[in-house]
């Protein structure tokens, strides 16, 4: 968040396996008409849209990218689009600052009207497609579970406490063909939080992972722009939720409307039932998921915490015969000396299969 010491934006800096990049690597500067970057703008071209941008497929120096442009819908006001431009310019800000194996890259964009876009890698599908359809008939193993876990909280390690990513959800995190979990659409990740809470945002894609903290703080007066209310935690609440999602193949909350989630969660300190993890579910991984949605942000571990915790479940998972080794280990595992046993489970484990999606 801001206000951050010079000591926190180091110790941010070195976290993880990412190191900083040098802005010169990224061209903010694109000019769509000399051809270096082709879009297609086809219905095939057309990857998916968000709450202000659509995102299309393109070349870029010969690599396949994402286009990420601003949506211009009938009907929206000049407020709007500017609204949209800063969430843009807000994504382009954190992105051109981080490099890490669990963070999307930025290779460039072009913040001239009215050319406004982003060019990022292109992934193969988002975790919320690959889990509700891809894996639909055939759950998730464990051992996938942490994996893609490692991957998120390796991201959120390196992320913080610098930077809070305030929208994270599986719609958000990315694929890449290996089956390597990226973070992505930090458009939010600087934003006033009331603005984005306002009735008009609360979609029951993105009320399920929001943390209590956030739903009281709009009934308090006195946090007009909620950045008390918003730490680090906020995010590990909302892994929480995606742990579990993960793990018992379902949608948090299905059926229930956005207000009555945001109700029952800030409260009543309601959650998900935990039940529906089943008996394969570890009990450290259990009690690691219900200590990140815990109702008192303070309670809850840190990004660093729970990456060590899954370690540590992943260390006494059974080795797994069933199926090909596709899915790389999460990227946290390629940093570690190689006596140490969390290498080893990687190594002996091998790893979860990733069958291709078809979402790209």
């Amino acid at each position: 968040g801001e206000g951050s010491s010079p000591a926190d934006v180091a110790e941010a800096a070195a976290a993880g396996a990412g190191q900083r990049r040098g802005a010169a690597e990224i061209d903010l500067d694109i000019d769509l008409a000399k051809g270096v970057l082709k879009v297609d703008y086809s219905t095939r071209g057309l990857l998916g849209q968000g709450g202000f941008a659509a995102v299309y497929k393109g070349r870029y120096k010969g690599q396949r990218v994402a286009v990420k442009m601003i949506k211009k819908t009938a009907g929206s006001s000049l407020a709007d689009l500017q609204e949209d431009m800063n969430a843009l310019m807000h994504e382009l800000h954190i992105l051109r600052q981080v490099n890490h194996p669990n963070i999307v890259t930025l290779f460039g964009g072009c913040l001239k009207p009215p050319h406004i876009f982003l060019v990022e890698e292109r992934m193969e599908g988002t975790l919320d497609f690959y889990v509700h359809h891809v894996r639909k008939q055939d759950a998730l193993s464990v051992r996938e579970v942490v994996y893609f876990a490692l991957d998120i909280g390796c991201g959120l390690a390196y992320l913080h406490p610098r930077i809070v990513h305030r929208d994270l959800k599986p719609a958000n995190v990315l694929l890449s063909r290996e089956g390597r979990c990226k973070i992505s659409d930090f458009g939010l990740a600087r934003t006033k939080l009331k603005e984005y809470l306002s009735t008009k945002n609360l979609d029951a894609g993105t009320t399920a992972y929001i943390a209590p903290e956030c739903f009281i703080s709009m009934d308090n007066p006195d946090l007009h722009d909620l950045r008390r209310a918003v730490t680090d935690r906020t995010d590990i609440y909302a892994l929480g939720i995606i742990m579990w999602e993960m793990m018992a193949g379902k949608r948090p909350w299905q059926g229930l409307k956005p207000l009555l989630v945001a109700y029952q969660v800030a409260y009543r300190s309601l959650r998900p039932p935990v039940f529906e993890l089943g008996a394969r579910c570890p009990p450290r991984l259990r009690q690691l998921i219900e200590d990140c949605w815990c109702q008192e942000p303070k309670q809850r571990p840190s990004s660093q915490q729970v990456v060590d915790r899954l370690m540590a479940v992943l260390n006494e998972l059974p080795p797994e015969q069933d199926f090909e080794p596709q899915q790389p280990a999460p990227a946290v595992l390629e940093h570690l000396p190689a006596a140490s046993p969390a290498a080893a489970a990687a190594a002996g484990g091998a790893s979860p299969r990733v069958q291709q999606q078809q979402h790209q």
